[in-house]
């Protein structure tokens, strides 16, 4: 692939050369992107071949948007990570049912600058907006709170022993400290 301001690390979402022998579950915190990079398990090899080739096509048709759209994907933000990802696979989708697209187009009559422009034959069809709805803050405070937790309690040797965890309440304001609750366990 030649492409003029083409930089070939630009290729690949995912480092090359690593060491992935490790097939472990990921930890609860662990960000998406950084399990997905090392893991190696078939099928995360096999998702990381997928999405590279996504992403060559998307440098095709965005070259000034890959940068971006790499550094997002790479993000150990779950959040930022899954919204670039949104934009990446909605990007693929549209490439396979046989669209031009056209990366944050200037729409005319507006200052929105949506995701893409589909055309086909030369034709403008449609514009699309890429969204990633994750929760709001305090679901997503929640979450990283239980995550924390599961994480703590992964950590206790302790081969004879199931431990599972329902949350009944939680409070934003004073969440139970992990390391806490591992000693109590």
């Amino acid at each position: 692939l030649f492409l003029r301001g083409y930089n070939k690390n630009m290729s690949l979402l995912f480092d090359d050369g690593i060491d992935r022998a490790n097939t472990d579950p990921a930890d609860y915190l662990e960000p998406h992107y950084k399990y997905l990079n090392r893991s190696g398990r078939k099928q995360f090899s096999e998702a990381r071949e997928r999405l590279d080739g996504w992403y060559e096509k998307y440098i095709e048709s965005c070259l000034r948007e890959a940068e971006r759209l790499k550094n997002d994907f790479c993000s150990a933000d779950d959040q930022q990570h899954l919204s670039a990802y949104t934009e990446l696979y909605t990007h693929h989708l549209l490439i396979e049912n046989g669209f031009d697209v056209e990366c944050h187009p200037v729409v005319p009559g507006s200052t929105n600058k949506p995701e893409f422009l589909a055309r086909k034959d030369g034709e403008r069809q449609f514009y699309v907006e890429c969204r990633a709805l994750i929760g709001s803050p305090d679901a997503v405070r929640n979450e990283k709170w239980k995550n924390e937790i599961l994480d703590a309690i992964n950590q206790i040797n302790s081969p004879d022993f199931l431990i599972s965890m329902e949350v009944v309440k939680s409070d934003n304001v004073n969440p139970p400290r992990s390391g806490r609750m591992r000693e109590y366990l």
